[in-house]
């Protein structure tokens, strides 16, 4: 199965007065759904750059040199300007942004607009993307009896045009294969947030439903369904009236019910196909009823409730909130429409060393109940380790080290890695081996207009050799999910002394 998102030989340069800067530099990584990714270096080595390169959130003078960034089978790259450079303004990635990859942003203050109330803020990001609904496969085999409303047409009959009231007529009575359903019926579709107990509550929901419907005195069917968004019910009726009265009453029910529900529309139903050599069906929709306002808030109701805020703070301002709201306010909007990937900026940053505990805890049991990758930068390597998989060291531009967490602090190899590791605090073992054990990383990281020659950390590096000053060093894979970027490594592990 390929990757979720596929970062390939990215570069991304800065055009400044004095040149170039080379902010990204030959960066490769993949990301896998439901994996977390741990972005880590010392400010200003282009863990944000390689980021925000992804939803092309880039000022006017960033240039993407080259490389790939694949998402979901397509190259995000292709919506550059002939010259590299960026149009945030492009239709075709603002339709991806937010709505199949979201940010949460460094600096909770600076990324909340402090005259508008929190919860408009979040209503808007969810208004503007305005979620759509298609049907996908109905899990059971439509066998309609005894209606007027339907017209059957064996589906060897069906081409890509539109169906006519002559074809209707041609061929209504010579279905008994498999077939497309003709129906002037309609639908209210109803999708659970999906999560750990999604049997459980998917269950609990159409129980209580069918409760609800039961209360009505017309014919209505309740089948699960696979729409393009989950798995979830539809409630078919023979008109559209009726559909919306249905629609209105779990429209109240269902912002109290304690299964958190991300779609609710009503359609009208056109046609349904049967899928051969299955028992599904096919279908195809239109809404009666747009997505609104009322929608949206009921999604921030839900939103404040799984982030742990009171739905009372919604028409709070971004004032009113401590920092830790604010931070959990921004983790509500990363969420708003259910991205497959979601961007953490350096989330904890500027909070309490407890209420950075307390947000790294709910960002990770989010991301299990809702099953979405993650890429998460800090430079605070111990940090990132607490909810990563897998982390990235990145140096100057490039990357050091790429490997699973737990081998990474195990057996780190790029001399880097070794330094970032050592300089974590800690509290355990003897007073003297702690003072030993503690130590810094000389020099600081060398400006990108100018970059060192060969590997970028030679100059703060005790191992460096000519070679590591005249060549870049080339990746050195020391297995399936362990890639070093480094000399000595390569040299150790062909079995040369260094």
């Amino acid at each position: 199965m390929p990757p979720l998102l596929n970062v390939k030989d990215l570069k991304v340069y800065f055009k400044i007065r004095d040149g170039w800067v080379e902010a990204v530099d030959g960066v490769s990584f993949t990301l896998r759904e439901k994996e977390t990714l741990g972005l880590v270096g010392e400010s200003g080595c282009g863990k944000t750059t390689t980021a925000y390169a992804i939803t092309q959130l880039l000022p006017r003078n960033a240039y993407i040199k080259g490389g790939k960034i694949v998402f979901m089978g397509e190259d995000l790259l292709k919506y550059l300007k002939k010259d590299g450079t960026i149009d945030i303004f492009d239709e075709n990635i603002r339709k991806i942004r937010w709505n199949k990859i979201s940010i949460i942003f460094q600096g909770a203050m600076d990324a909340l607009n402090p005259v508008y109330k929190v919860g408009k803020q979040i209503e808007e990001a969810i208004m503007i993307h305005r979620p759509t609904l298609k049907f996908g496969e109905i899990t059971e085999r439509v066998e309609e009896r005894g209606s007027k409303l339907q017209i059957y047409i064996p589906v060897k009959e069906l081409s890509d045009r539109d169906l006519t009231l002559e074809d209707l007529n041609e061929a209504g009575e010579r279905s008994t294969n498999p077939f497309i359903l003709k129906s002037v019926g309609a639908a209210v579709a109803i999708i659970p947030v999906v999560g750990e107990e999604a049997g459980v509550k998917h269950d609990l929901l159409k129980d209580y439903i069918t409760e609800e419907l039961k209360k009505h005195k017309f014919s209505w069917k309740l089948r699960e369904v696979i729409y393009d968004a989950g798995k979830g019910f539809m409630v078919h009726m023979e008109s559209r009236d009726k559909a919306a009265e249905v629609f209105g009453e779990l429209d109240e029910l269902l912002t109290e019910h304690p299964v958190e529900v991300q779609h609710l529309m009503v359609f009208t139903l056109e046609w349904q196909k049967k899928i051969p050599d299955s028992p599904r069906v096919a279908y195809s929709s239109t809404p009666i009823r747009e997505y609104t306002q009322k929608d949206a808030r009921r999604r921030v109701v839900q939103l404040y409730r799984i982030v742990g805020l009171s739905p009372d703070r919604i028409d709070n301002y971004p004032h009113e909130y401590s920092g830790g709201m604010k931070q959990r306010a921004l983790i509500a909007m990363a969420l708003a429409l259910n991205p497959p990937l979601v961007i953490a900026d350096e989330p904890t940053t500027a909070l309490d060393v407890i209420t950075q505990y307390r947000i790294l805890r709910e960002i990770k049991k989010i991301q299990e109940r809702y099953k979405m990758a993650m890429i998460i930068i800090s430079h605070d390597i111990s940090t990132v380790a607490e909810i990563s998989d897998k982390m990235a060291v990145m140096y100057a531009g490039r990357l050091a080290e790429l490997a699973r967490t737990e081998d990474l602090f195990k057996e780190p190899k790029h001399p880097y890695t070794v330094g970032l590791l050592k300089s974590i605090p800690t509290i355990k073992g003897e007073r003297e081996e702690l003072h030993r054990r503690l130590a810094s990383i000389p020099g600081s990281p060398p400006p990108l207009v100018n970059p060192p020659s060969g590997c970028r950390f030679h100059p703060r590096c005790p191992y460096a050799k000519d070679v590591c000053r005249e060549k870049v060093p080339r990746p050195t894979k020391l297995s399936k999910t362990h890639i070093v970027w480094c000399h000595k490594v390569k040299a150790e592990s062909e079995g040369s002394e260094w």
